[in-house]
């Protein structure tokens, strides 16, 4: 483990770990299903079925931009791409104004595809440090996917409870849209950190071991 963290590539890809995870866990594990439900009006059970297509999203294209990456044999590019999709599905999400049904299903799966680059970081861990160092790397590596849930989930509330306009419901804090629209900004702020952290500070590793 002190061979990892003194690595500034493990900082660098736990960051970007971070910002992905925490945006997508934020949205799809707690915040999704209040926020549409006072965005569109739907029922909470309407809502959670809908964050299915974000899961579905995220399940599809772990796999397949590992996939691509070696197809193309980059690592950095299909995470800018992965993460600038992230941008623009979270900013539709978040303040299209004509948002129906259909788009909402398109842009949270857009979302899931965009949260995928989680899985091609643990690649780079392993083509980033010594075979005999890889277990610890990718613990490191996973830890900072989970630091990004206990990070983002309360900090959004927070952020909520600094807008909210007194409104209670059955005793229970109600946040509108607009509260909302100033809180959900972390998610494109994040996935545009995450962008230009893929860009300029992950090392490029074309697909093959650099420590082994």
């Amino acid at each position: 483990m002190k061979v990892v963290v003194k690595k500034p590539q493990s900082w660098f890809l736990g960051l970007y770990e971070l910002a992905i995870g925490g945006a997508f866990i934020a949205f799809v594990g707690l915040w999704g299903i209040p926020f549409l439900e006072d965005r569109l009006n739907m029922s909470a059970e309407a809502a959670a079925t809908a964050l299915i297509f974000a899961w579905m999203g995220f399940g599809i294209g772990s796999p397949v931009i590992g996939w691509l990456s070696d197809k193309v044999n980059r690592r950095c590019l299909p995470l800018t791409i992965s993460a600038l999709m992230g941008v623009f599905s979270s900013l539709g999400l978040i303040y299209l104004s004509n948002l129906n049904t259909a788009i909402l299903f398109v842009l949270l799966f857009f979302f899931g595809l965009s949260a995928s680059g989680q899985a091609l970081v643990f690649a780079i861990v392993r083509e980033n440090n010594h075979i005999t160092t890889t277990g610890a790397a990718n613990g490191f590596n996973n830890m900072a996917v989970v630091l990004g849930g206990v990070i983002y989930l309360p900090f959004i509330g927070k952020f909520l409870d600094i807008e909210w306009t007194g409104h209670v419901r059955n005793g229970i804090r109600v946040y509108g849209v607009s509260e909302y629209h100033m809180a959900l900004i972390i998610l494109p702020v994040s996935f545009m950190i995450a962008a230009a952290v893929s860009t300029f500070l992950i090392r490029e590793t074309y697909c093959r071991p650099l420590d082994k």
